[in-house]
């Protein structure tokens, strides 16, 4: 919330609170597969796409679906965070999706 201005600064929070719910699982597959999406993150055509996408409108959306998930997962409802994260995820595919003109 504090990156709303500065889509760089955005990312790098995002990165970090994606890799931060993946490390809180243990699941070693769920951490190798955040760290291959940002090891792909720090390449020049995402962040072309990131320039196309990250707007105040976007990140506002994903802070609210990112707090919508930890909400879910504090109240520990596992369906309803693996729902929030499914649409956040969604979300973020179709962004980029129509950035890149596919």
């Amino acid at each position: 919330e504090q990156s709303i201005d500065d889509s760089k600064q955005f990312s790098a929070a995002d990165t970090i609170f994606h890799k931060t719910l993946a490390e809180s699982t243990g699941n070693n597959l769920l951490i190798w597969i955040i760290d291959q999406i940002t090891t792909v993150r720090g390449l020049s055509k995402w962040t072309k796409a990131r320039n196309l996408t990250l707007n105040r409108g976007i990140m506002r959306k994903y802070n609210e679906q990112h707090q919508r998930i930890l909400d879910a997962i504090n109240s520990r409802e596992p369906e309803l965070a693996a729902t929030s994260m499914k649409e956040h995820l969604e979300t973020a595919r179709l962004s980029i999706t129509r950035a890149s003109g596919i």
